[in-house]
């Protein structure tokens, strides 16, 4: 109603949200239990693939991955510190 009322949605779009959701409530009424196993098939792919991601190593970002290598010098600043110790 918030959305409604705040302009963020017309009123077309809430009555299609409004019936959406009385079906899916109706049809929740109707099978529960084969929403419910919809349901926790999908939680159970969502945690196996949770669980499965959190036990990858973490890779290193590209600003830690900067700080590792060693700025390489160019051959101008090369020469230039042979020159000064010349």
């Amino acid at each position: 109603m918030f959305a409604l009322e705040s302009e963020q949605i017309t009123k077309k779009q809430f009555h299609e949200a409004y019936m959406i959701a009385h079906q899916i409530m109706a049809e929740l009424e109707n099978d529960f239990k084969g929403f419910q196993k919809k349901i926790m098939y999908c939680f159970n792919k969502i945690n196996a693939k949770a669980q499965k991601n959190h036990q990858k190593p973490q890779n290193k970002t590209n600003f830690e991955k900067s700080k590792q290598i060693k700025p390489k010098q160019n051959n101008q600043t090369k020469n230039h510190q042979q020159q000064k110790k010349n």
